[in-house]
């Protein structure tokens, strides 16, 4: 990430970003948004020209003998259209600004997770494209904020434009004076604080994630129970509060310096400005202006002083709020390395031949391997069981197998094809993974967490029952008032909120719905009872006889079932067989058989 100022150049893209963006969103809100922002901000500026022709106007109709009330009429017709017309412009803004930043906050998210889609899922576990993330859900809602910001700088040069010509009318060594005293101190001020102040924001971003899941377990149910009976709760609160006091702390610290120097700059701009008053009063005087032009070059002098004051603020502020947009740009913007294949696996209920070839694996930013020269080839139909130790590499193997990482070296061949030749979602139509840490959508009902498993085929009911019963989910389901209809979350009204071992068997029922040729089980039944998880197997073993099988289990009852066994261990395979071979060898496997046996005696 770069975290220096934006250049000119990188500054007029990101403008361009966001105006693309604003006009994807709504084309005509985004013209109304600018037209109407640059012409209401020369609202003063018509204002000084109008009202001081209109004292002139009644000073002179005052001096004229006989006046009547028709000269005036111009006057009462002006000032309420003027009055009208702004007001028009002002809400047509406002309407403008509030629709578009009311879609932003959807579309946005959108194109996000769109985009986060097709960079896989190793990459979205990198804690810099994490940060990247995280700063660019947070500048959501700055898009928006950053185009009004950009069409107002360009209308901010508008009015310094139009002020500095009325300013060197009447006294160009003032003007002069102003341009050199004024703005480079506030420009320089400005650019230095700004930068700075992001700077600290851009190196707080992973401890501000941190602090995030402090904050989100102090709010939300599922974490709050066991907080409340260790006694951690003030614990989480202090991480949470000791970074926000200490960050704000900081930032107040920038600010108060960058106020102090901003107030002797304005000082300096103050004195040149009365001395511009002071030659205004002297033409008046001198009869040489009216004093209606007294009041419209006063003006004028005034918000030149402004403009020369705040412009340089204006440029930086858009150069360092350009940082805070550009992550987002960046994200959407980024060419995806296309990794997938260019073959597709015919669909085929006769699952495929699978074999690994010296396949080795390390995590980036590691040097340690988690897998080491793995050679395995898993026949059609053939019922595999891997076991091992915590950190054996059990789960990252299979997540080899179904593509979701890619090895460091070595191959995984699909019918004798590299997997990463295939087209990946030819090859996931062939595949049924039921994750150890599977996705519980508790926002959807009970039928729509099961049939989610195979978007493809027609949701029918008898379906999701059949698969449901073999998921031993049938039963409890149907105690729930709304049955499958119902929504499983008690964060919804009327919602209900199931067991750990109850989402566990409508994880399974997904997956059994799913009918894949090729089955891979994480940890399928960890939470499940004994008599469940004995007739889940049994319906597995039964009910998927024809397909291929991977399971990653630690009860090695449900192992042993298993045509082969592969033991794991230090991400190397150990031994392999199945359960009466692997028992008379008498070495890892009968080991830890053995000893879990013992625990049920």
């Amino acid at each position: 990430m770069n975290t220096q100022s934006l250049t000119l150049k990188e500054t007029i893209a990101t403008v361009r970003w966001t105006l693309k963006i604003t006009f994807k969103i709504s084309r005509l809100n985004g013209v109304l948004l600018i037209l109407t922002r640059i012409i209401l901000d020369l609202e003063s500026f018509f204002n000084i020209i109008i009202l001081g022709g209109i004292i002139d106007f009644l000073i002179n109709s005052s001096n004229i003998a006989n006046q009547n009330l028709e000269s005036l009429i111009p006057i009462v017709i002006i000032i309420p259209l003027y009055g009208f017309i702004f007001n028009i412009l002002g809400n047509i803004n406002s309407y403008s600004s509030s629709t578009i930043y009311e879609k932003v906050g959807w579309i946005l998210p959108e194109l996000i997770f769109s985009k986060l889609d097709k960079f896989g899922i190793k990459a979205l576990e990198d804690p810099e494209r994490l940060n990247q993330i995280q700063r660019s859900r947070e500048s959501i809602s700055r898009v928006i904020d950053y185009t009004e910001r950009s069409v107002n700088f360009i209308s901010q040069v508008i009015r310094l434009i139009v002020f500095g010509i009325a300013s060197f009318s009447i006294s160009p060594l003032i003007s002069i004076l102003m341009i050199i005293f004024v703005l480079p101190p506030n420009f320089l001020t400005d650019l230095f604080y700004i930068k700075k102040i992001w700077h600290f924001s851009i190196g707080a971003t992973e401890e501000k994630r941190r602090v995030g899941w402090a904050s989100n377990a102090l709010s939300d149910s599922t974490f709050l129970h066991e907080i409340k009976i260790i006694g951690a709760f003030n614990y989480l609160k202090d991480i949470y509060k000791n970074f926000y006091t200490g960050y704000i702390s900081k930032l107040q610290k920038y600010r108060k310096r960058w106020y102090v120097l901003g107030i002797i700059a304005d000082t300096a701009a103050d004195i040149l400005l009365v001395i511009g008053v002071l030659e205004i009063f002297k033409s008046v005087i001198e009869k040489t202006l009216s004093i209606g032009q007294s009041l419209t070059f006063i003006r004028a002098i005034s918000g030149f002083k402004d403009q020369i004051g705040n412009i340089g603020s204006r440029f930086a502020n858009l150069q360092e709020s350009g940082l805070r947009v550009k992550d987002l740009k960046d994200l959407l913007t980024e060419e995806v390395n296309e990794s997938d294949g260019n073959i597709i696996l015919p669909y085929s209920n006769i699952p495929p031949t699978i074999e690994l070839r010296d396949l080795s694996f390390t995590y980036p930013n590691s040097s340690k391997e988690v897998l080491s020269k793995i050679n395995l080839k898993i026949n059609p139909g053939e019922k595999i069981a891997i076991v091992g130790e915590n950190g054996a590499g059990k789960t990252t193997l299979l997540k080899l197998i179904s593509r979701i990482y890619t090895a460091t070296q070595g191959n995984v061949l699909i019918n004798k094809i590299d997997i990463n030749k295939l087209k990946i979602e030819s090859w996931y139509k062939l595949l049924g993974f039921l994750f150890q840490d599977f996705n519980r959508y508790g926002f959807l009902t009970a039928e729509e967490n099961i049939f989610i498993g195979d978007l493809d085929k027609k949701a029918k009911e008898e379906n999701i029952t059949e698969t449901a019963k073999k998921a031993q989910a049938d039963e409890f389901i149907n105690k729930y008032d709304y049955k499958y209809k119902q929504i499983l979350s008690e964060k919804f009204k009327n919602g209900t909120r199931p067991s750990h071992g109850q989402w566990q068997k409508i994880g399974i029922a997904r997956f059994f719905y799913r009918e894949s040729p090729v089955v891979i089980l994480d940890e399928p039944t960890s939470a499940i009872d004994a008599i469940s998880e004995n007739k889940i197997f049994n319906n597995i073993f039964e009910n998927l006889n024809s397909k291929t099988v991977i399971i990653v289990s630690h009860k090695f009852s449900t192992v042993r079932q298993a045509d082969r066994i592969i033991v794991l261990d230090k991400g190397e395979i150990k031994e392999e067989g199945n359960h009466k071979a692997l028992m008379e060898l008498k070495g890892l496997y009968y080991k830890s058989f053995t000893t879990q046996a013992s625990g049920y005696k």
